[in-house]
Formats: C-alpha cells, structure tokens, sequence
C-alpha cells in the first residue's frame, strides 16, 4: 500500500465582502471549480465540509470564512464521491469517484490508493461511509473494506458476499447491536459481527417472506437497536430484530437520495425537502425555496441543520433561516469550450455527445473577470443572471466592433449578449437570415467568428444535401450563405479566418473529417485531406486548429501536429503540411491532439489525451509536459485551450472542469506600457518567479545588481520576462535592489526597473 504525506497549503478564502484576487503569480495554479452542485457534506469540530460536482470547501462555523481545498492545495483529486468526518481521530475521511482516499488531519494528508491500484477489474466505486468506534466501513461495488482510522491502514476487505461467493455490490452498511446489515445490489444481508466477515456462507438474506417490498434497497442506517432502510421509490421501512420489516412512511414523488442519522435524528434527502424522522418515529417535513434538490443533511451538535443541495450549494440554518453558503465558481462543472475576448474568459456549458446528439443542457455560459465568476442561465435566479432559456451553448465569439459576445446554440441558433447585458437570439424565425432548418427542424450552429471588415461568420451542422453550411452577415446586416461541394463539409464543427481572409473550417471527424478552405472574394474552395498534394493531414480526425503569430496554421489530430507555413497559398495546385520534427520524430505523433492555443510569446499550447505540453515557436523543443502525476490536473485528457493574452493565465478544460496555469508570456506592445514587477518586494519564503510584464514585445531583459555587475539576462516572451532569482550558476540572489534593463531589438525603445529582495 502507497501512502503520501503532505501539508496543506493555505487556501483561497472568499466571502461575499472581500475583494477576490485578480492575478496569481508566474509559474502557479488556479482552480475553477464548480461550487453550487453540493452532494456530500461532513461536520468537524469546527468547519463544515462540501464536496460538490468537482470541488471540495469547507465552512468556518465561527466567521463563516469559506476555504476551498483541491490538488492545488495538497489533496490527491478534487473530484470527491464521498465525504465523513471521524469524530474520534478528528480526521476527514475523503473518498474520491476513482476510489483513491485521502485522511485530512490538522493541515496533514494521508493519501491511501490501495484500492484505486488494486488489480480488482470490475468497478471499485466506493458508495457510503459508516462510522463505528475506531473503524470506518466503506460499502464499494466489489464489498466492504474495513478502515482503522486513528492506525489509517486497511484492516480488511469482505468481498465476494453474494450467494455462492458471487461478488455483488454494497450500497451501505450499518451495524445494530450484535450484527452487521449491508444494503446490496441483490438484497438486505445480515451477518453476527462475532462470525468470520470474510466467508460469505456467514451472511443471509432477507426476503420478501421477512417485509421487505419487491425493490432494491438504497441507502440503511441504525438507531438505538432499530434498522432504517429506504426504497427509491418505496419509502422508508424499519425493522427491530424483533419484528419484520414494516413500513414507516409512505412511498413520495421524489426519489431519497440519501438516509443519515445525525444528532440521533434519521435525515431524508429528497428533491426539495427533507425528512426528519425523530426519536419516536414522528415525521416532520423541512422545505425551504433555496432547497432544489438535497443530496446529504446533517444536524451539528448546537441543533442547526447543514444541507448539500446540487443548485444552491451547501445550506445551512445557522442563523435562524436557510442560508446558501459557496465560494465563487462557474455554476456548473459541464463545459464546451473556452474563449477569450474583451478582458474575458468565457465558457460555454452545453453542446452535443459523440454522436452529435444535442445534450439538451441550459446550463447557459460562465464568464471570468478580474478573478471573479459570473454566471448567464435561465433557471437559478437567485445566483446567476438571467438568460434566454436558450440549449446547448457550444461555442463564444467576442465581436470587437459591435462589442458583442455571440453564442453558437446547437439546436437554436444564436444567442447574442450586448454591452448592456441585455440579450437577443438568432434563430429560424430572424427574418433577414439565409439559413434553413436542418432534417430534424433544429438549426444547429457550431461556431462563429468575426472578419477583417466586421462581417460575421457562422457554421451550421448537419444540413441536407444542397443546403448552406457557412453563413455571413455584413456589418451593414445583409446576408449571405454558401453550400460545400462535398459531403463532409456539410458537418462543420469550428472556423478560423487566416490573414489572407481564408476562412478555415474544421469538419467532423466521424463525418469525413479533414478541412474546408474558403475564400468568398475569389470564389475560391478546397478541401485538405490525408492524400498528398491535397493537403496530406496525419489524419482525417482534425481535432484543433489554431493560428499563430506568423500566419501559420497549426493542425492536431489523432496522429499528431501538422503546419501550413503559407496559408495564402493554401489554393495552388498541390499543397501539403508540415510536420514538425521533436526529438528526431514527428512532433506528437503518437499523441491524440485535442486542442492548441497560442500565447503572447508564439509558443504552442498543445491539450492531448496525455496531458499539456508547452513547445517552442517551431514545436522543436518541449518546454513543459503537464500530467497528473507532476501538476494539479485530475485527468490527462486536456479538452479545450485559451489564453488570456495580457496575463498569460491559460485556461484548461478536461472532463473534470477547468483549471488554470499562469504562463510567462503574455502579448507584446510597440512600446512599454504599465511596466509591473511582481513579487516586489520579494519576501525571504518566496521561491516562485518574479514576472516583469508590460515590455516592449520580445523585450531583451538584463538584471544588475545597484553597483551595475550583471547579475542575469534573458529575453521576454511576448511582453512577459520572467526571473527565478538566480544567477547563471543557480546561486539565489542576496538581500537587496537590483535594477532591470529592458530594450528591443534595435534599443531604440528601452526602459529601467527596480525589484527589492528583502531579508
């Protein structure tokens, strides 16, 4: 068994009257977790605990401080299945949805993956927690591994329980007076706690001989010799060692999502209630309009009532009425894509599954400024700001003339967002528009940009044979659409226009893939494929495409990277792409490439299955390689890129959320402008980067000590230098003022600076 131990970092607070922090330092991480979507709490002696979707918080009791913790700050994921707190070691037990545990003690965490790297090939989902004495029984779908809490070791594992040594899945478990009971996949079984746990002959089960109803149990706990167990759909039964099962209350419309005994009281979590069942079995009902729907309820030793609900976060009556309690996030976890325009980060939540069926998801968009979320849907009033109850936002343009934010709709055109904040949609009923209904009468848009002259481009998937797939509006309003000569371009999925004003357009991969290249002014089209002449791709499945500082268009695909180094030649007679060379092979090639952003200092952003590389400008030399095992990332697979230009933080999308890495690069200017050195004054504990940013593009950097000895010199990337605080042996540099010389090329532009580094 692997175990790690580590320290806690300090977290990132927030509460509704503090200022959020705008920037994070060079070379350091950022979480973006979603917040809102509780489901698991845990009560400690002093905080509550909330995992949500993707994110873990905790509350102060006391000045209710709210203190997120993720891999950033120590833990092994961030993606949290299951939460409980053991009174007895004071410990958090977290159980992550790839069955890895860590113990939070103090600002220690003990990191258990025997069972995530277990050999076990059928799923190890850890599904509930029970408490008893020293020991924590977590219910899994292979058993029930027995965990000594105060020792933090495995003491025993019960599997294969089912008749004949079958393995059958635990939902939970509970133990009254001389017996073990586990909620199954196949039933109620129950085992004397003194009898060999480990041999299923020891187990029995109830049937419908002893009660029970014709349905699979869901979630059991025990309370003062009485057994507590409750039906999806067919309530709450009880049983006393005495009797038989009995029903106690009812069947509801909504299922029970969980049952808890808390403070000696059996909780209920329904969709906008909870049952409070009390010591003689009365019931009492709890609502409340922030309640939507509760997935764990708690009672904290002074009698306040703490709620994980998936739309208002965690609840809590504290102080008399219900309150909503998280740190600031994208509302949701779902996501499409990342773009950025007008000082903004925006995400885009809904979209289309494998197959190009529409998720029919309203989770609307999610906007990133100055450090801050806010969030654009039509359903949660109460946290975000309203929208059109427009489907499946797939994509986001800023338009920098109308200064407009424009949202492709897979299913329902388009949705604009003014300046004002108001809002309009594009859709089968515009009446200047050229574009038709697709064969399911839907008008699926998949992306959209701006030109040179103010016109809008838009992409429409899935239309009929002789239908327009790329659609144009002027800036004076008029229309234009034109339809492909080929079956694949009738599935477009992104377009880029180049500085030639060809417009590029990445089409479905499991619909022929390749690429349509298009100019209206010339009347001029061609499509890239994997035949040489004709554009020779690695591979039809074009993923990304991206276009840097040169002009050049860089391609990714499941076989790798691809350039085309003159796109304004993209229609001669024969043309092909290039593939970089790295480390003497083609630049990724055995890599699925899922995305590629730029930064200010042309470097290329590459998102695969297999992490986040950074290259140089030509893709020849690797700069970071960005994995599980050595950064903050839950998973490997990178989805989706962009970068904010002025402060180099990139955003990344995977399947667990988005997260963000401070680059150190930023775009460049003709002149300095807003020149900032940050740390500055640099502490004594600081071993990070000093980030010089504001410079002339490309800017040559020399740092001197006060007396003039050069101490370092390097070059900026975009309009970022960086500086490790060392000299060119690696030797750290002393207490004191150095000053920073900065020119470009020609020295006709040049501008001096001053760092502290203090004792």
């Amino acid at each position: 068994m692997q175990a790690r131990l580590c320290f806690i970092l300090v977290g990132l607070f927030w509460s509704n009257s503090l200022l959020f922090s705008q920037e994070i330092p060079l070379g350091t991480w950022r979480a973006h977790s979603s917040y809102q979507t509780a489901k698991s709490i845990a009560i400690g002696s002093q905080k509550i605990y909330c995992a949500t979707s993707n994110g873990l918080f905790s509350l102060d009791k006391n000045d209710k401080s709210l203190e997120t913790l993720s891999k950033i700050s120590g833990l092994s994921n961030s993606n949290v299945a299951q939460l409980a707190y053991h009174e007895g070691s004071q410990s958090l037990l977290i159980v992550y949805q790839d069955s890895n545990i860590d113990i939070l003690k103090g600002n220690t965490v003990k990191e258990l993956s025997l069972i995530r790297d277990s050999p076990i090939t059928s799923s190890k989902k850890i599904n509930h927690i029970y408490f008893e004495g020293d020991f924590a029984y977590l219910s899994s779908d292979f058993g029930v591994i027995v965990l000594d809490m105060p020792q933090q070791i495995i003491k025993e594992t019960w599997q294969n329980l089912g008749s004949g040594g079958t393995r059958i899945a635990i939902r939970a478990a509970t133990i009254s007076q001389d017996s073990v009971f586990l909620a199954s996949e196949n039933g109620i079984l129950r085992a004397p706690k003194m009898r060999n746990l480990l041999d299923f002959n020891n187990w029995i089960f109830f049937t419908a001989a002893h009660g029970l109803p014709n349905a699979l149990p869901q979630h059991i706990i025990s309370r003062a010799g009485s057994i507590y167990l409750a039906f999806e759909q067919q309530g709450i039964y009880k049983y006393t060692h005495q009797h038989n099962w009995q029903p106690l209350i009812l069947p509801s419309n909504s299922p029970i999502y969980n049952l808890e005994l808390s403070q000696n009281k059996v909780l209920a979590s329904l969709d906008a209630q909870v049952w409070e069942i009390d010591q003689a079995d009365a019931l009492h009902v709890i609502s409340h309009p922030l309640m939507a729907r509760i997935h764990s309820a708690k009672q904290d030793t002074q009698g306040n009532l703490w709620l994980a609900d998936s739309q208002s976060g965690l609840l809590g009556n504290q102080r008399g009425d219900f309150e909503a309690y998280f740190p600031n996030g994208p509302a949701r976890a779902e996501g499409r894509s990342i773009s950025f325009g007008n000082g903004k980060i925006v995400a885009t939540s809904g979209g289309f599954d494998a197959n190009y069926n529409p998720l029919n998801q309203r989770f609307g968009f999610y906007q990133f400024e100055e450090g801050k979320w806010s969030n654009f849907n039509a359903f949660d009033a109460r946290f975000s700001e309203n929208i059109p109850p427009i489907k499946d936002l797939s994509q986001a343009t800023f338009d920098a003339r109308s200064r407009n934010w424009y949202f492709a709709s897979f299913g329902e055109g388009v949705l604009i967002q003014k300046t004002d904040n108001t809002f309009e949609q594009l859709n089968l009923d515009s009446p200047t528009a050229t574009w038709q209904a697709d064969a399911t009468g839907s008008l699926k848009i998949t992306d959209i940009t701006a030109d040179a002259s103010g016109g809008l481009w838009f992409v429409q998937h899935s239309v009929s044979a002789g239908q327009a797939s790329l659609h144009y509006q002027n800036s004076e309003g008029g229309w234009r659409s034109f339809v492909p000569s080929f079956v694949a371009g009738r599935h477009p999925l992104d377009i880029l226009i180049d500085f030639s004003q060809n417009k590029w357009i990445r089409l479905s991969p499991e619909r022929g893939g390749g690429i349509w290249v298009f100019n209206e002014t010339s009347n001029q089209s061609r499509y890239l494929s994997t035949q040489v002449n004709q554009g020779n791709l690695p591979s039809q499945r074009v993923n990304a495409f991206a276009l840097d500082q040169n002009g050049q268009i860089w391609i990714g695909t499941d076989q790798g990277v691809a350039v085309f180094f003159s796109p304004n030649s993209i229609f001669d007679a024969s043309v092909n792409a290039v593939t970089p060379i790295f480390d003497l092979r083609p630049l990724l090639r055995a890599e699925q490439v899922n995305a590629i952003a730029i930064d200010g200092g042309n470097r290329k952003w590459i998102g695969t299955n297999n992490g986040l590389w950074l290259f140089d400008e030509e893709g020849s030399t690797l700069i970071y390689h960005f994995t599980t095992q050595n950064s903050p990332l839950n998973t490997n697979q990178v989805l989706d890129l962009s970068i904010h230009p002025q402060t180099g933080e990139v955003f990344i999308r995977t399947q667990e959320g988005l997260i963000s890495y401070r680059g150190t690069a930023t775009a460049g200017a003709s002149a300095h402008q807003n020149v900032k050195v940050f740390p500055n004054p640099v502490r004594p504990n600081f071993n990070g980067l000093v980030g010089i940013s504001g410079l002339v593009n490309n800017a040559n950097i020399k740092i001197t000590d006060i007396s003039g000895r050069l101490f370092y010199e390097t070059k900026a990337e975009g309009g970022t230098a960086s500086w490790d605080l060392t000299d060119y042996n690696g030797v750290r540099a002393s207490a004191g003022i150095y000053l920073i010389f900065s020119s470009n090329f020609d020295g006709s532009e040049t501008l001096v600076s001053k760092v502290a580094i203090v004792e």
